[in-house]
């Protein structure tokens, strides 16, 4: 599953849910792949991150 910036025009319960269904679809191996600016996301939602900076993986 991929995904760009999924919640970006979400209130906050919309937002979780989707996030919900995300961490359901890691749990049964699915890989998901989101793209976000959203930190607070990758600090509550992250089972494996990868950061890319001005086009570069760090």
């Amino acid at each position: 599953l991929i995904a760009d910036e999924p919640t970006g025009n979400l209130d906050s319960e919309s937002a979780t849910q989707v996030l919900e269904i995300f961490a359901e679809f890691h749990r049964v191996s699915v890989t998901v792949v989101v793209a976000t600016h959203d930190q607070s996301w990758v600090d509550r939602y992250h089972p494996n991150v990868l950061r890319l900076d001005h086009g570069r993986l760090v």
